[in-house]
């Protein structure tokens, strides 16, 4: 290869679009389509195994639901969730390119009406979300941060700041070495499920 040849190929491979990731959702009428994430270095989308447990689980209760995401990332069990008959959906991201992203695959689904996103901190808007909407399923991944007890403490803490009636449930998808409650904000623990490094936990009045 001369020397033109091998800086196109150089530069081809620095293209932006090729560190661009794509998801498949797994089922329902967006089945096939892909989601596209940016490589962040806490961005760690839910694993195929993890949600199709959670879609085969809980398939019966998704549909008509509203379903927030608290963590988006790639949203990738909020698309899931809507393509299975969730009738809303929730992003909350504060990270700017993750949520540029979000944005972007919400438009090339053609969901956008039927998707609230919010670029801020989920501690701060949370309060103001959940009472503006009832029959909630909420999904909590946090990022998997150095500190990510006290990411999880500080899950705990806010939502028991809240009655919660709006909520039908909540699900964790939490680190398998992170403690959780046995109970929390009204709610108790029913199951957890492993798989490997990440942990379904199902929460239940």
């Amino acid at each position: 290869m001369n020397y033109i040849g091998l800086l196109a190929n150089i530069m081809k491979n620095m293209n932006t679009k090729s560190h661009i990731f794509i998801l498949r959702i797994l089922g329902g009428r967006l089945k096939g389509r892909g989601i596209k994430m940016v490589p962040q270095e806490y961005l760690r989308p839910s694993k195929t195994i993890i949600r199709e447990s959670f879609f085969g689980r809980m398939h019966a209760e998704i549909e008509g639901k509203t379903f927030f995401e608290l963590f988006a990332g790639s949203g990738s069990m909020g698309f899931e969730a809507l393509s299975r008959g969730a009738r809303h959906i929730i992003f909350t991201e504060h990270n700017k390119a993750i949520f540029q992203q979000l944005h972007k695959n919400c438009l090339s689904l053609d969901v956008l009406n039927d998707v609230e996103l919010y670029y801020d901190d989920v501690f701060s808007v949370f309060g103001e979300i959940i009472l503006r909407h009832s029959d909630l399923i909420l999904y909590i991944d946090p990022p998997f941060p150095n500190s990510m007890q006290t990411l999880y403490e500080k899950c705990f803490s806010m939502l028991q700041s809240y009655e919660l009636k709006q909520v039908h449930c909540i699900v964790f998808e939490a680190m398998s070495s992170v403690h959780m409650p046995t109970d929390m904000a009204g709610f108790s623990l029913e199951l957890s499920r492993q798989f490997g490094k990440s942990t379904l936990h199902y929460y239940r009045r």
